[in-house]
Order: structure tokens, then sequence, then C-alpha cells
């Protein structure tokens, strides 16, 4: 069996302190840092960061994508206009901020998924190299086998949360979630056919919905890989400005990171390739939005537009804020902070939390 990469090791023994209560001691930290400060400058960066853009595309491109507006609705006041309950966030707590109430998410999922899990593990075993664990001389056939094993793993995450958010919400709640949906979407990303269910869709409608979707599919998945091959680039710029430096704890280090994403300011020719791909994402977004509009009848129209005009008021504002910062993204080449940004006092980044899950338990064992 092939051996994990030195970081998840580290990773979990960091975090095995910090379950207990006990301080990593600074070496532990340390290495964990520096570590993940050079896995973020590697070619193994950009095949993550690829697996995990493509797996979410690919989950809200199918309709199942209710989870990622959700969280930033939960985030921004919806939680009274859904109506949660105290006994519905346990659940759903991969859409808050709590780590102890993920923790306890993702222990569920491994129970429940043991099997998928345990196939999608062997996978990414399989695909990874002992003597090039950052894939700095794979091959392209190498590359393609770890992106897709991340990719499955992304999927699988993504599916369980999506299944969670089915069963936990009320019917009335989803038909709340979709509307809201409907009313943030020219801000909230992809339209797609589910959206559209508060407007009775006949069965030909759904079908004809499907159909204009898939003759998309393919221009967006390009633009996708175009945003997370950028992003990467980006984020590996930014990590080598913090190589060499000392952190005294992981608190020191998240916002030394925010720092250097806030200070950063990139090439005019990467400046203007993020406007182009934004803006070309804006206008394939629209266009998608039109066509699919287009099998709508005017009685569906008309109720469409009577659910857009009762957009409440957290809405509004959010669609506001989202405006406002891509506004902000096109004048200024410095980084600007979203609604739904991680910031230094949140748990860790994601890159970090997926090393974590990535060697949390032996391969062939599942979480008790």
């Amino acid at each position: 069996m092939k051996t994990l990469p030195l970081f998840a090791p580290l990773c979990f023994a960091l975090l095995f302190a910090v379950a207990s209560a006990q301080e990593p001691t600074p070496e532990q930290l340390q290495q964990v840092i520096d570590e993940q400060i050079r896995s973020m400058q590697t070619p193994q960066s950009l095949l993550r960061g690829e697996a995990t853009m493509l797996a979410a595309f690919h989950s809200s491109w199918n309709g199942q994508g209710t989870w990622m507006p959700l969280r930033v609705l939960l985030r921004s006041g919806g939680e009274t206009e859904l109506g949660i309950t105290d006994e519905q966030k346990q659940p759903l707590s991969f859409l808050y901020k709590d780590m102890e109430l993920g923790v306890e998410f993702m222990r569920k999922m491994h129970r429940e998924q043991a099997p998928e899990l345990l196939q999608v593990m062997q996978a990414q075993d399989a695909a990874r190299l002992p003597d090039d664990p950052h894939f700095e001389r794979a091959t392209e056939e190498q590359k393609n086998a770890y992106r897709e094993a991340e990719m499955a793993m992304n999927t699988l995450a993504l599916s369980a949360m999506q299944g969670a958010v089915v069963e936990t919400l009320t019917p009335e709640q989803m038909l709340k979630v979709r509307k809201l949906e409907m009313q943030l979407m020219s801000e909230m990303g992809i339209p797609f056919p589910a959206m559209f269910d508060p407007l009775d869709l006949t069965e030909e409608q759904k079908k004809e919905m499907e159909k204009i979707t898939d003759t998309m599919k393919a221009e967006f998945e390009r633009l996708t890989l175009e945003d997370a091959t950028l992003g990467a680039e980006r984020t590996a710029i930014i990590f080598r400005t913090l190589q060499g430096k000392s952190f005294d704890s992981y608190d020191e280090f998240q916002k030394s990171l925010m720092d250097a994403f806030r200070q950063h300011v990139p090439s005019e020719a990467a400046r203007k390739k993020g406007v182009d791909i934004q803006e070309r994402g804006i206008k394939l977004t629209t266009l998608l939005q039109s066509r699919l509009m287009n099998v709508l009848t005017d009685e569906q129209l008309d109720k469409m537009q009577k659910i857009l005009d009762e957009t409440p008021e957290f809405a509004k504002k959010l669609i506001a804020e989202m405006k406002a910062q891509r506004e902000e993204q096109k004048k200024s080449p410095v980084y600007v902070p979203g609604p739904d940004s991680w910031r230094p006092g949140m748990p860790m980044p994601g890159q970090f939390k997926e090393e974590r899950q990535t060697g949390r338990f032996p391969r062939g064992e599942q979480s008790e």
C-alpha cells in the first residue's frame, strides 16, 4: 500500500493534539505550515483546485447545488426566513462555521458511505506517487488519474451534503429555498432546471431545459478550468511570499495569509484575464438563463415575476453586496473578500481540512 505524503500525518498529529486540548509543539506547528506553504506551490495544488471546482460545477449543473447557495443564505440572514429549527442545525452542520458540528457531519458521512468512501480512498491511494508526492515529475496520465480520484472524493462529499439538505428540510422549506435561488439567480451562479420548481414545470418543459443545459455544458466546463488554473497560479504566488517565515500559532499564520491575499496585486495580464473570465461567465450564464426562461409559458413568467417582486430584504442586501464586490474587483487589482469568504478566526482553510480528512483514517477502516 502506498504511503501518504508527509503533510497528512503531520496535520493529523496537530489536529489530534488540538482535539486533546494539548498545544502542538512549535516544531510540529511549523512543519505543518511549511509543508502547506510548499504544497500550495506545486502541480498537486493545481490538480486539487481543478478537481474541487469541477466537482462543484458538476454538482450544481446536475441540479444538486442547493447546499451551496443555501450556505450563503444561512450566513446572510436566511435562517429566520427559512424557519430553520435547532433540531435541523445538526444534520445541516456543514452549512455553518461550527467546526465541531462539521466533524460530526463528516463522521456520519463516513459511516453511511463507508463502501463508496473506501473505494474512492483506494483510488486516491492508487493515484498517489510516493516518490513524487506533489506530482512535479508526473506524466499527464498520472495527473489525470489523481484529478479523477480527487474529483470522486469531492463528489462524494457534495452528494452527502445535498442528501442532508433534501432529507432535513421540509417540502415547504425546500420550496422557499428554490424561490430564494430564483431571486438570487442573477448573482448566485449557474441557473439549473430544478431552480424553476416553484413554477410547476411540466415533464416536457423539464426535458427541454435539460436539453438546453446539455448543449452548453462544455463551454461552462472550459471556463471553470480556466478559472481554476488562474486561481491556483495566484494562490501559488501568494503562498510563496510566506516561504521561510516562522509562525508562533496557526492564528498568526491565518492572519498573515489573509494579509498576503489582501495585499497581493496581480500582474496586469492576470487581472485582465480574471476580468475576462468573469465577464464571459456572466454572458454565458445570462444566455443560459434566457434560454431556460424561453421554455416558460406567459403564466409561469408572471408567477416568476411575482416571486422576484417578493424578494426579502436580507436577500436584496446580499444581492447588492455581491454586485458591489463584483464591480470593485473590476476596478481594483487587490483582493476583495466576498460575503462568504474565509477570514482569520474562521475554521481552518479548506486545503488544510482536506489534508486532515485524507489522512484521518487508515485505508480500509471507517470512523466510529
